[in-house]
């Protein structure tokens, strides 16, 4: 499950599951996309479900951090503050450093 989580994060940009989704499902581009960015959002709330019960370890998360902060786009940072909303507590905890960073980030690109 872990592999499969780890694959999807790193498919963000994955135009097969936009190919597949859109095939499959009788919906117009636009839909199809608004669905696709929400099954991403539900992989990033999954990865950050995870973390928060101990499932996967705080450098997988900042591994995380670090790849959508170094393909930043629109997308990215949607998927970064959703991310950060989940977590944003025990990141106080674990790693400011990582915080810190991550704000400075959203700040910037705003």
């Amino acid at each position: 499950m872990l592999k499969k989580c780890q694959e999807e994060f790193y498919n963000l940009n994955n135009t097969t599951l936009k190919s597949n989704f859109l095939y499959h499902q009788n919906f117009s581009s636009n839909e199809g996309e608004e669905n696709i960015k929400r099954i991403k959002i539900g992989n990033i709330y999954l990865i950050a479900e995870l973390y928060l019960n101990n499932f996967i370890h705080f450098k997988i998360i900042k591994e995380c951090v670090d790849y959508l902060i170094k393909h930043l786009n629109e997308d990215k940072i949607i998927y970064l503050s959703e991310l950060t909303k989940k977590i944003f507590n025990r990141l106080e905890i674990d790693d400011i450093v990582t915080l810190e960073k991550i704000i400075n980030t959203l700040e910037n690109f705003m």
